[in-house]
């Protein structure tokens, strides 16, 4: 129907740049670009001038169909004849980059917009900054930051923690309480991932009372660290002789979030019986029996040993209590067949 109503106003010479741009915009955003650039021929050949409209319309049709190289070089030319480009088209451009991974092509979309006073969508401002972070551009990452925010663009704790995880990987962990303080200052509330790096940052900073803080401080928000994190903290930890530090935590982690695997109760375990917590090991190593996991044999040594230690009525104790007191054999025993007692016979 739209396309009759424009060859009636054709045919009677009522058409302006205006209905021209708004067929070609409608073709674009539909994925029809050589339709588009059939109108766009008829357009010139009738004498009409495109303007900027239009051709942010065609950059949008070759950025839908993937076609950003297309789209990048009609931007540069509209940016070097000082054209306007519409808010849309170069959102959709940075997103068409970032896709393919021209990080640098759209930070140069995104400076152009900036200077325009321009913002940018904070969903399109963390993919640049994500890609520009994973690719070891931090430093230029952090530089747009400014610029984003004089533009009216948006930070989100996203992209803050593409910054964390970026100066994280360059070695430069001390920075992060910088770009944390820039992150509670624009009211972001930071997430899940930012919390992991801040506990990873630590470990590598040697702070050992602030990676177990942040560790206390996500779950008292309901948040857990990945198995990853959790399970560097936990060696870093055990390492120290320092398990002691998240001794509170301990309940809530194991009971209340399934990232706890086998390996971090044995860990744990470990750690907890060398700084002297026979009980709380023996409660962890109840939690993992539930789980059907068996603890590895020197952590079972371990525990038998603290359990012999423990028995001040005799120096020399018993086969007979030895087997008694060793939890992990009698449930062993018990999932095999009755379980009576010693039996001596060969």
């Amino acid at each position: 129907m739209a396309r009759d109503l424009f060859d009636e106003m054709f045919d009677r010479n009522t058409t302006d740049h205006r209905s021209w741009s708004i067929m070609i915009r409608y073709l674009c955003d539909n994925r029809r670009l050589k339709d588009a650039l059939k109108y766009l021929a008829r357009m010139i050949v009738s004498s009409v001038s495109p303007d900027s409209s239009t051709y942010s319309a065609i950059i949008c049709g070759n950025c839908r169909l993937g076609e950003c190289e297309h789209a990048l070089t009609l931007f540069r030319r509209l940016r070097d004849k000082d054209g306007l480009i519409d808010l849309v088209s170069c959102a959709q451009l940075i997103d068409c980059l970032c896709q393919k991974e021209k990080i640098q092509d759209s930070a140069e979309v995104f400076y152009f917009m900036s200077t325009k006073g321009c913002s940018l969508q904070s969903t399109s401002f963390d993919k640049l900054m994500e890609g520009l972070c994973a690719r070891g551009y931090t430093v230029r990452a952090i530089k747009l930051l400014p610029i984003a925010y004089y533009s009216g663009t948006l930070s989100s704790v996203a992209a803050y923690t593409s910054v964390m995880q970026g100066l994280f990987s360059l070695g430069r962990a001390s920075d992060l309480f910088i770009v944390l303080s820039r992150v509670v200052v624009d009211g972001c509330m930071p997430d899940e991932e930012t919390k992991c790096i801040l506990i990873r940052g630590m470990i590598s900073l040697g702070h050992i009372e602030k990676s177990a803080l942040f560790l206390d401080l996500m779950l008292s928000q309901g948040l857990s660290p990945n198995s990853e994190t959790l399970a560097k903290l936990l060696e870093y930890l055990v390492g120290n002789s320092q398990v002691r530090m998240i001794f509170s935590s301990i309940d809530k982690l194991v009971s209340e979030f399934e990232v706890v695997d086998s390996a971090m109760y044995t860990m744990l375990i470990n750690g907890l019986l060398k700084e002297g917590y026979k009980t709380k090991a023996s409660f962890l190593l109840d939690f993992m029996l539930e789980k059907g996991w068996v603890p590895d044999a020197n952590t079972h040594a371990l525990l038998v040993g603290s359990s012999v230690d423990d028995d001040t009525d005799t120096k020399k104790p018993s086969f007979e209590k030895f087997i008694t007191q060793d939890t992990v054999g009698n449930i062993l025993a018990e999932g095999l067949g009755k379980f009576d007692g010693p039996d001596y016979r060969l």
